[in-house]
């Protein structure tokens, strides 16, 4: 009998053991388990994450610009330690220089590198864009430029046929393409003044007439007046009528002037402007008459500056 007791003392405690190790096993599963399911969610989670989380890769140069503001222009380089820049510091004819339709002329800009590298002589000078004013569309610089050292850079231009205000705009380029700056050329083609008078009964007709001062630009110590002429030509004797009127008078103010001549000779006609008071372009209109004719000579402009 107690041989027996012994022997079901022994059964239960190896029952108890084989339990609780098959619970320890059972714990240590779900364990891996979730270690298992936390890992593939990280993993996950990496996959989809946001564009905007990578690593930023270096951009190589690809000529992108950038002004500013101040006649400075610098441009991007695929290097992060600097940048290729200029700095504007002066050109030989401000904007707007009037030029008669056809007119070559050379424009200059003196510039400085003002960047972190230097310009080879295989940099360029190119046309980029608005009026290219028969340019070269690329023309290499020539000689190397130092970053802090300056040089003149000059484009061969021909004014348009048609009267009015153009722009035309220039860079400099690498020589992988990037552009340095952007460089304007601002000009105004005048229209061409060729009156076509008409033809009076008899024997009396204007066949010349200039106007030494139109589109001329005048400095002035403001307030002052401006003394402006026309030389009047005709093929034989009479007296004209000649009247001024310009848009620094009052409405409906202006002058009317006898002339005669004895023959066929050229007389000049004055006539004073003003007084002006401020920078600004005014017109002065002019025409002549002689029984029933006109010689209409229209609206010629004056450039006034006051210093």
């Amino acid at each position: 009998m107690y041989k027996e007791k012994i022997f079901r003392l022994f059964l239960i405690l190896g029952i108890l053991l084989v339990t609780l190790a098959c619970s320890i096993s059972l714990n240590n599963g779900d364990d891996e388990t979730e270690a298992l399911k936390t890992q593939l969610t990280q993993q996950s989670m990496q996959t989809t994450a946001p564009a905007g989380h990578n690593k930023p890769v270096p951009v190589p140069d690809s000529g992108g610009q950038q002004g500013t503001g101040d006649g400075s222009s610098n441009s991007s380089s695929s290097d992060d330690k600097g940048v290729y820049a200029l700095k504007f510091l002066s050109e030989d004819s401000p904007g707007g220089t009037n030029y008669l339709p056809g007119d070559s002329f050379t424009k200059s800009w003196t510039i400085r590198n003002d960047g972190d590298f230097e310009w080879t002589k295989d940099f360029t000078i190119d046309f980029s864009s608005g009026e290219r004013m028969g340019g070269a569309y690329s023309t290499k610089l020539g000689r190397a430029v130092a970053p802090g050292e300056t040089i003149i850079l000059t484009v061969t231009l021909t004014a348009p046929d048609n009267a009015g205000d153009y722009t035309g705009n220039w860079q400099i380029s690498t020589d992988k393409g990037a552009q340095i700056g952007l460089i304007p050329v601002k000009i105004t083609v005048l229209a061409v003044l060729a009156p076509q008078p008409q033809a009076g009964p008899g024997f009396l007709e204007i066949v010349d007439a200039s106007f030494p001062w139109a589109y001329d630009d005048v400095s002035l110590t403001c307030p002052d007046t401006v003394n402006v002429t026309a030389n009047i030509t005709t093929n034989g004797a009479g007296t004209l009528s000649c009247t001024w009127s310009n848009s620094s008078q009052a409405d409906g103010d202006q002058i009317t002037q006898s002339v005669t001549f004895a023959g066929a000779e050229t007389q000049t006609l004055s006539y004073v402007v003003g007084p002006i008071g401020y920078s600004d372009i005014y017109e002065v209109d002019f025409y002549c008459e002689w029984e029933g004719s006109r010689w209409d000579y229209g609206l010629m402009p004056l450039y006034v500056n006051c210093r």
